[in-house]
Parts: C-alpha cells; sequence; structure tokens
C-alpha cells in the first residue's frame, strides 16, 4: 500500500513597507549569514519580538539600563547589545523627528542650515533669510 505524503505547510506571508536603508542592511548582512533579505528582516523582527516580551528578567534589566536606572556594566554582552540597539532607534527617532531649525526660531534665535543647493542660509525669526556662504 502506498503512503500519499501530505503536502507541506505554507507559512501565510504578508508584504510590508521598510525603510531602504533597513532592506539594504538586510541584503548585506543576510548575504554574510546565507539568507534572503526577507529572511534576514523575519531572523530580526523575531529576535525583536522575544527580547522586547514584557516581564522577562532581560527585558527588565535592559529596561533599567536605558533608563539610567542600572550600570552598562551589569548587563550580559547580549543585554548591552539589546540595549545599545533601543538606545541607537530612539537617538534615530528622535533626530528625524525634530525640527531644529523650527524649534529655533520659535524660540526667537537665529538657525543656520544648508538648503537644497548646499547654500549655507541664516534663518532669522522674523521670517527673513539670507545666503551666508
Amino acid at each position: 500500500m502506498a503512503v500519499t505524503p501530505k503536502p507541506a505547510k505554507t507559512k501565510a506571508s504578508t508584504s510590508v513597507r521598510i525603510e531602504a536603508d533597513l532592506y539594504e542592511a538586510a541584503k548585506v548582512t543576510g548575504s554574510r549569514e546565507s539568507r534572503s533579505a526577507a529572511q534576514q528582516i523575519d531572523y530580526w523582527a523575531r529576535l525583536g519580538r522575544h527580547v522586547s516580551l514584557p516581564g522577562t528578567a532581560a527585558r527588565m534589566r535592559i529596561e533599567a539600563a536605558v533608563a539610567g536606572e542600572l550600570d552598562f556594566r551589569d548587563l550580559s554582552s547580549e543585554e548591552r547589545t539589546v540595549a545599545n540597539a533601543e538606545i541607537d532607534a530612539a537617538i534615530d527617532r528622535r533626530a528625524t523627528s525634530t525640527n531644529i531649525r523650527d524649534k529655533l526660531l520659535a524660540e526667537g534665535k537665529v538657525a543656520v542650515s544648508m538648503d537644497g543647493d548646499g547654500n549655507i542660509v541664516e534663518y532669522r525669526p522674523d521670517g527673513t533669510s539670507k545666503i551666508i556662504g
């Protein structure tokens, strides 16, 4: 009597949008780890989910270190890696969501930045600006 093998279960997948720099990093890292970019992103997501679970001792230690309540030297190497990654991500989020020029102008201060043509521009609180370099 012949036995017909059951078809392998396939995992459902969903498309998501990610930033281009993350995709490029996944391609590079994935190639070193013999993974596709999608497999590398899946790996990172699963790893992140695991270390982000609330209530675990490691999670509480990481949160305490990030909050400045625990010295980083008291973390394991893996915990330090996660804590540093969390701090880096927070800095990236803050840097991309903060408009320093608008903040300075709202405080009545002069702001200087580079425009799209590479000119250095001085912006004044009264709404005027001039190229200074």
